[in-house]
């Protein structure tokens, strides 16, 4: 399969539009706000009744084009099954790029990622709804903003670790290493973390327990550069008849989220949404220079983006 050029006529039908728009329907809704605000250039803010759980550091957000963009058109085509004709016209711009976003989400769809992507209402296809929540909002665009100053700078660092997240993400939101073979990106997608020097995110290693048993990580920490002294999360394996999960760490995205009675630590929805977003808008490419991604079966039939390989160094440097 094909990915295609953002700039290119995208040629999937996701099924038959409706007669009458759903969207303008909900002309009170929460996309009917994103749609003025996207012709002011601005972020989705909450209204200032919602604001008294939004982080002060969020406010001044302000989420780069391509990220409000996708966003807005997904959920208007998908979920209000507004036609992509009147979706493309009310962002401004072009049929071609509106119909390409459109078949990048449904390929982006097919990989682990996702798995928690949304049922469109018109057809089968799938597609990552934004969160709701004012806060996990709020900091999904700003991870945006983080990612889209450092593709600029890094693109290759930037288009393999989102690959790699969105074909080997958990439903847990977790990246799991589970063979040796799996550290190299896995160590190149912790750098992309670092880089993006998101203070409101941050690395947590996650060990398993087996019926309360657990094992020295030590070799696992190394493959991942990681000093022996760094904290372990343990928690319990899925499956508990299997030992094999003794050996296997997984690496969790974490987000602390003021609220009310005390900060509370979460693996971060926002994180995800926002790494699909970027992966389905491919924020890494100059428009020029953009050529068709292709995706490539593995063994056990899952399709993974073939991605071509970075120089190690410039990654660690």
């Amino acid at each position: 399969m094909t990915l295609p050029d953002p700039k290119r006529t995208a040629t999937v039908n996701i099924g038959a539009q409706p007669k009458s728009s759903a969207y303008e329907r909900a002309k009170r809704g929460p996309l009917a706000v994103s749609a003025q605000q996207l012709k002011e250039g601005s972020s989705n803010l909450p209204s200032w009744k919602d604001r008294s759980g939004v982080q002060q550091s969020f406010l001044d957000v302000r989420a780069p084009q391509w990220y409000l963009n996708t966003r807005a058109l997904l959920e208007r085509n998908f979920q209000y099954e507004e036609p992509i004709a009147t979706c493309a016209a009310g962002l401004t711009i072009s049929i071609d790029e509106a119909q390409s976003i459109i078949t990048q989400a449904i390929n982006v769809a097919e990989h682990k990622i996702g798995l928690k992507f949304q049922l469109a209402n018109n057809s089968n296809a799938k597609y990552p709804r934004s969160p709701k929540d004012p806060c996990v909002k709020l900091l999904a665009e700003k991870i945006a903003l983080r990612l889209d100053a450092l593709a600029q700078h890094s693109p290759a660092l930037v288009e393999e670790g989102v690959f790699t997240y969105i074909s080997n993400v958990q439903k847990t939101n977790r990246l799991v290493l589970t063979d040796a073979s799996q550290a190299p990106n896995l160590r190149k997608w912790m750098v992309l973390i670092r880089k993006l020097q998101c203070e409101d995110l941050s690395i947590r290693i996650v060990g398993f327990l087996v019926k309360g048993v657990r094992i020295n990580l030590d070799q696992q920490l190394k493959l991942l550069n990681l000093s022996r002294a760094t904290p372990i999360h343990w928690v319990n394996a899925h499956n508990q008849n299997s030992r094999s999960a003794l050996n296997h760490l997984a690496i969790d995205i974490v987000c602390r989220l003021d609220r009310k009675k005390a900060p509370i630590v979460l693996s971060s929805e926002a994180f995800r949404y926002a790494m699909a977003v970027a992966a389905i808008a491919q924020i890494w490419r100059e428009p020029k220079y953009q050529e068709p991604k292709t995706l490539s079966p593995t063994k056990h039939n899952r399709q993974t983006f073939d991605v071509p390989a970075v120089v190690q160094e410039s990654l660690f440097s």
